[in-house]
């Protein structure tokens, strides 16, 4: 399996502008509450998004996946792992990352 790391460190002001991910591309939503301000962002490139994000869930003593997914993400306060496909959009990529910073939003 072909994986590729990118570290980077993110810093996030409470007043970060407004992105959407929900339901469209364009929706508007609420980031007053994150669950944190600087977190460390891992991103998988996966050949197989399915079976590495089952994997990292597991060893994570997560469980695994029971519904569909085009990526996937584990997150705390200090450190975030993205799970990606090697062709991917911002809305994926997005949506993940807001999991990053928000934790659990849906």
């Amino acid at each position: 399996m072909t994986q590729r790391f990118f570290k980077f460190l993110l810093v996030l002001p409470v007043s970060v502008a407004s992105a959407a991910l929900e339901k469209s591309p364009t929706e508007m939503y609420s980031v007053a509450k994150l669950i944190t301000q600087q977190t460390t962002v891992t991103v998988i490139v996966a050949d197989n998004v399915r079976k590495t994000c089952q994997a990292e869930s597991h060893r994570r003593n997560l469980g695994g996946f029971k519904h569909e997914f085009e990526a996937c993400s584990f997150w705390n306060e200090e450190t975030c792992t993205i799970v990606v496909g090697k062709r991917t959009n911002n809305d994926i990529l997005g949506h993940e990352f807001r999991h990053c910073i928000q934790g659990h939003f849906h």
